[in-house]
């Protein structure tokens, strides 16, 4: 696991005194509905889910459910427990879960992926009804929200949007991009905490490269990947324009 990536009392404690190296307890809520595929955050969220179980914690991913039974055996025939909750919309049902779970896995920090950062119904309603000893943190990939406009109504806007941003004890970024947009914005806590890469599975391989290359015909031409989904929001438009630019011959291939 990368260094980045651990959690540490020291950082994030909210009560009671840190005890040195041990990882805490996290809820981890994304609106990801894995239903036939295996997508890369999934497997991200299995590697820690895993390493937590072996630093003698708990990593437990919420995804929106319902979850495929093939996605559901691949966690538990590695011991790794998850959960399907549809919380698109707030209901009194899925909060219960909530707390269910939060209180039977003795969670410690809550973390949220891509749900609105500021209003999300949820995390108010933990916030009240379980608060103690908990912290929560926000997971940005995207730096939505606009910049500060000018003006007395968007001063108010950003006066009135500041405090909320405060409940989140840190606001994670995976890139310094993302982390500069929302400082525009007046986030405060922020920290970067790129995505890591699975080298159990994504490693040098001579031979699988010259095949790979073979396959695309690529001869000598040095080759630019681009895995992600094609849409200009991931800069696919500056990747397509790049290999125009290089200063030798170059193929760009675009993988989602």
């Amino acid at each position: 696991m990368p260094p980045d990536l651990t959690i540490e009392p020291s950082q994030l404690n909210s009560q009671g005194p840190a005890v040195a190296g041990r990882l805490k307890r996290v809820l981890y809520v994304l609106d990801l509905n894995p239903v036939g595929k295996f997508p890369s955050l999934a497997e991200q969220a299995l590697v820690l889910a895993r390493a937590f179980r072996e630093r003698g914690s708990l990593f437990l991913p919420v995804y929106l459910g319902p979850l495929d039974p093939g996605f559901v055996n691949r966690h538990t025939g590695e011991g790794v427990a998850i959960e399907g909750l549809d919380l698109g919309t707030f209901r009194w049902a899925g909060l219960r879960r909530l707390l269910q779970l939060v209180r039977e896995h003795r969670i410690e920090v809550v973390h949220w992926n891509f749900y609105h950062p500021l209003v999300n119904g949820y995390l108010w309603a933990l916030t009240v009804l379980a608060p103690a000893g908990r912290a929560f943190l926000y997971g940005s990939y995207f730096a939505t929200g606009g910049r500060p406009g000018r003006g007395r109504g968007a001063n108010l806007k950003w006066v009135l949007k500041w405090p909320l941003s405060l409940r989140y004890r840190k606001t994670l970024c995976i890139s310094e991009y993302v982390k500069s947009e929302l400082q525009q914005q007046h986030w405060l806590n922020l920290q970067v905490v790129y995505n890591f890469i699975n080298t159990e599975r994504f490693h040098p391989d001579p031979d699988q490269r010259r095949e790979v290359r073979r396959s695309v015909g690529a001869g000598d031409e040095f080759v630019a990947l681009t895995v992600a989904y094609l849409i200009k929001d991931k800069g696919i438009d500056v990747a397509v324009r790049a290999p125009g630019r290089a200063p030798r011959r170059c193929r760009a291939l675009g993988r989602r």
